[in-house]
């Protein structure tokens, strides 16, 4: 049995602390509300709580689920310390960071695991049998406007993880990078294209746009003879087949599932059988160099009129 610490505030707790539960394997060690302790001690509340030093030492795994804590000195303690880590969202801009907790995470033989969402969705599941060999993917991710939203980077935040589904199904370095967006009321772009090329030949197109009517979440994946199409708000999958001379149009069956409980039962199962956590820091790695050099394209981005 593994016992998970979790560490972090607000609702998305609730929802770990009750996936934790309900996976066989793991029990729930405690809880520690990261808020106060990062806001009135900074990061001295590492090692300055004795409520927090306690939850950490009787835990296998730590499950951060915060934003308010130092995540980079708060996980690279946790490797020295030996604790296999799940982190909700790597919220870590600098990839020097994250090419330290690598290093770190190889001498300590730990998992670290990253909760890109996306990759759990049970209509993404569905559709990994059909992803034989995309040649061209079209990702479309729609926000509707809201005032309170934060402003946040749509690429490092949002995009990102259209950029790891991609990067999952397509086995090839990136060759070349074109990119776009627009600030229309924020201080980060709220619309940005890119369009990223392969050297074995594939291409993807993504848009991310935060100030939509309404919600959209697509992905369509090309290959030779077939379309697949993935919803990833509604959950349906759709594969548009060539047979022969005539076309199929098939609804993959999706059955409905937690997706934060198939994380964690997936981080589960690769600690006991030692193996690659479904979505490791290296690909967190490389997400994020790719939502860099998408950046990096965007130079300078003008009000619109």
């Amino acid at each position: 049995m593994l016992k998970v610490g979790l560490f972090g505030s607000g609702s998305t707790v609730d929802l770990h602390a009750e996936a934790i539960k309900n996976t066989p394997g793991l029990q729930l060690s405690g809880f520690f509300n990261t808020s106060n302790s990062a806001k009135s001690n900074g990061q001295n509340f590492l090692s300055a709580n004795k409520e927090f030093i306690e939850l950490f030492e009787n835990s296998d795994i730590i499950d951060i689920v915060s934003s308010d804590i130092p995540l980079f000195q708060f996980v690279s303690f946790a490797i020295k310390a030996g604790k296999h880590i799940f982190i909700e969202n790597p919220q870590l801009s600098e990839i020097s960071e994250i090419e330290t907790l690598l290093n770190l995470e190889q001498e300590a033989h730990v998992k670290v695991q990253i909760g890109f969402t996306e990759r759990y969705n049970p209509a993404f599941q569905a559709a990994l049998p059909y992803l034989l060999n995309p040649m061209f993917i079209e990702s479309h991710r729609m926000i509707p406007y809201s005032s309170t939203q934060p402003d946040i980077s749509m690429i490092s935040d949002i995009m990102v993880h259209d950029i790891d589904i991609i990067l999952s199904v397509v086995k090839a370095n990136i060759k070349r990078v074109h990119a776009s967006g627009v600030r229309v009321f924020g201080n980060y772009p709220d619309i940005v294209n890119a369009h990223l090329e392969f050297d074995n030949g594939a291409t993807a197109n993504l848009t991310s746009n935060r100030i939509s009517s309404k919600g959209v979440l697509y992905s369509k994946f090309y290959q030779p003879h077939s379309r697949v199409q993935v919803d990833f708000l509604k959950l349906s999958t759709q594969v548009l087949k060539q047979e022969k001379d005539k076309f199929a149009v098939n609804d993959i069956m999706v059955i409905p599932k937690n997706k934060t409980e198939v994380a964690l039962r997936g981080f589960q199962k690769a600690i006991v059988q030692n193996s690659e956590p479904l979505v490791s820091l290296d690909d967190s790695y490389h997400a994020l160099k790719i939502a860099e050099m998408i950046m990096d394209k965007i130079h300078v981005v003008k009000k619109a009129v």
